[in-house]
């Protein structure tokens, strides 16, 4: 089958092809300075996730180091107490001297318990405001990298605008 088009017809579709060449050309430039491709995206959004999976698993084990250092010196303090009970009733003979002994003893346990549970809510609200702080951060940072730019992408330098276009050479 063969397709005669006139020579008017031909130019005609050479312009329409040549104008559609050049706003996809346009098209293309104008998208390269808009907002990132979805690829680009998720690729950023794994990167910020893995950022906040790093800072839990952080926080994670100093929790976990918290609890056994507080474990350790509860046990300790409990061997000290015992010896001391110990200790407290060999001395004395009279049941009031024993109860006082017995009375201190679960003062200072009282006291170190409260110590501790003061020591692990302190640690908690660090980690939750440290939490809010990166996810704040992210939250800015994936705006601004919707927005166009990549500044404050984990491992891209930051660009201050859109990517400059090259001028043509010109032809001598």
């Amino acid at each position: 089958m063969e397709i005669r088009i006139s020579g008017r017809r031909l130019k005609v579709i050479a312009g329409i092809l040549v104008v559609g060449f050049l706003s996809l050309t346009a098209l293309q430039v104008s998208h390269s300075h808009a907002a990132p491709h979805w690829r680009e995206r998720r690729a950023f959004v794994a990167s910020l996730q893995t950022e906040m999976r790093r800072l839990e698993n952080g926080l994670k084990s100093e929790m976990s180091e918290l609890k056994s250092s507080q474990k350790s010196r509860r046990e300790q303090s409990e061997r000290e107490a015992r010896d001391q009970r110990r200790e407290c009733f060999r001395q004395s003979t009279r049941g009031s001297e024993k109860r006082a002994c017995v009375q201190t003893l679960l003062a200072r346990r009282k006291e170190l318990v409260r110590q501790l549970k003061e020591e692990m809510k302190l640690k908690r609200e660090d980690h939750r405001s440290r939490r809010k702080q990166m996810e704040d951060d992210q939250r800015r940072r994936l705006a601004e990298f919707d927005r166009g730019g990549v500044a404050g992408a984990p491992g891209a330098s930051a660009v201050a605008g859109p990517t400059p276009v090259p001028a043509p050479v010109p032809t001598p």
